[in-house]
């Protein structure tokens, strides 16, 4: 029962969270201003430079990205902690009123969050839903 609860729920949502993550790579994630609106490939590569100004949010890419490791290594404890880690950090984002611009410190004012942070967020929730099909799946077996 538990490998088959896995095949028709745990597998599409893991390629759902990675799909959408896939996809927020070339959608802009928020604008600085009226008219700078990166996309979500320029924000990976660049993000980190938020970290130099304490602003963790970069660090839900890696969160998440270790958690879709551990879930296809069998490991959903791990999984879950580093999905709902990347899940929190994101969502975190959303009060964050300016971002670093460039490596000389530039500051810059967030104006909108546009389709592709939504979608980042998704593909981080999505990987979420995955720990909740394991409770799931863990309490039907004690059940049995």
């Amino acid at each position: 029962m538990r490998e088959n609860l896995v095949q028709k729920l745990v597998r599409p949502l893991l390629i759902g969270s990675i799909a959408t993550f896939l996809l927020c790579l070339v959608l802009p994630g928020y604008c600085v201003g009226s008219h700078d609106c990166p996309i979500g490939v320029s924000l990976l590569e660049g993000g980190w430079l938020s970290l130099l100004v304490l602003q963790p949010y970069w660090l839900a890419n890696p969160l998440l990205l270790l958690a879709w490791y551990f879930y296809f290594r069998g490991k959903t404890g791990l999984g879950s902690l580093m999905a709902w880690g990347a899940l929190i950090v994101a969502l975190s984002f959303i009060f964050a009123g300016t971002i670093p611009l460039d490596e000389a410190g530039t500051i810059g004012s967030i104006t909108s969050l546009n389709i592709g942070y939504y979608l980042w967020v998704t593909s981080m929730a999505l990987a979420c839903a995955v720990s909740l099909v394991y409770i799931f799946i863990e309490a039907k077996r004690k059940e049995i």
